[in-house]
């Protein structure tokens, strides 16, 4: 049995049971006891441990799962599964849908975290934060399809939060980046030829951007990230099927789907 188990209470409210096994394994989770990739006690261990049937043990598992917490593999057990990016991406994909957030009120939200991120990269930045960001937005410039495309902005992004050295500003731009790129993907289409000509047109104010953070203008860098964003709002926007999708629209909640799955997964 593993030692993070061994302050688990033994007085324990028994009409709640599954609920209590829930929330302790959840919090040996969340506060780091169990780390990503380690396995969880079997069901016996657990069963005898507190006291209970096997059943009641694998409908807190059960519970674990759904949230993306462990990943229960038949035949070998369970594992920690939890990831930051994986957790916020399922919180706030179900705030969007629950809520009925508009993707515009979503990027919205990313064009502040974006402008927040350019603060923070100014100070904390280091040289090869900034040169990772300066190669991400060179491959930009030679797309050949729509899938490397998206690929290439995600890193672009990615590398713009990474190089803030903020953790929670990463985790929550990584959902909403890719919220943005996948709204792109379905408004062109998955046409190459749009993602270019999108991607060349914001290659001037994405210049003026990263001149700004390697200057390290710390009053210029956060609004010209802004109008980064903005334009690149407004390019999305103008495509003829921008208007087409909403969030009602279940092509829209296949989107928020599609970015949970692969965020828990990984990918």
């Amino acid at each position: 049995m593993s030692a993070v188990f061994a302050s688990v209470p033994r007085t324990l409210d028994r009409s709640r049971i599954g609920d209590q096994i829930f929330e302790d394994l959840k919090r040996e989770i969340v506060t780091g006891n169990l780390r990503r990739g380690a396995k969880l006690p079997s069901v016996k261990e657990l069963s005898e441990l507190y006291g209970v049937s096997g059943p009641t043990v694998r409908e807190a598992l059960r519970g674990l799962s759904v949230t993306g917490l462990v990943d229960v593999r038949h035949g070998s057990g369970a594992y920690v599964s939890a990831n930051g990016e994986s957790l916020v991406a399922m919180s706030l994909s179900a705030v969007i849908q629950l809520e009925t957030v508009g993707v515009a009120d979503a990027l919205d939200i990313l064009s502040v975290l974006n402008a927040h991120a350019a603060s923070c990269a100014v100070h904390n930045a280091t040289v090869a934060d900034l040169r990772r960001l300066r190669d991400a937005a060179e491959a930009l410039t030679a797309i050949e399809s729509a899938d490397r495309a998206q690929a290439g902005v995600r890193a672009f992004h990615h590398a713009l939060v990474k190089a803030a050295h903020h953790p929670l500003l990463e985790v929550i731009c990584a959902f909403l980046s890719n919220v943005q790129t996948e709204f792109a993907m379905a408004v062109t289409e998955g046409s190459t030829e749009a993602w270019q000509s999108i991607l060349s047109d914001l290659q001037p104010v994405r210049g003026r951007f990263l001149d700004a953070l390697e200057r390290r203008d710390a009053r210029a860098a956060p609004i010209v990230a802004r109008e980064f964003h903005a334009e690149a709002a407004r390019l999305i926007n103008a495509m003829p099927k921008a208007q087409e999708v909403r969030i009602a629209d279940p092509q829209l909640g296949a989107l928020l789907s599609s970015i949970v799955g692969g965020m828990t997964h990984g990918s």
